[in-house]
């Protein structure tokens, strides 16, 4: 599924993130749905300490 790669380049792009995107590329190889999940929740986490 393009949507939970596409997330996962976004989070990576984000500097201050890059534990965050390996953790969610990890689990997305597992389980995608769940990782978009993740990633939306690490998303929003992240805006909100901006």
């Amino acid at each position: 599924m393009a949507l939970h790669i596409y997330c996962i380049k976004f989070l990576k792009s984000l500097k201050y993130t890059p534990k965050c995107a390996d953790i969610v590329e990890r689990e997305s190889k597992k389980r995608k749905w769940l990782a978009i999940t993740t990633m939306t929740s690490s998303i929003y986490n992240e805006i909100s300490t901006l």
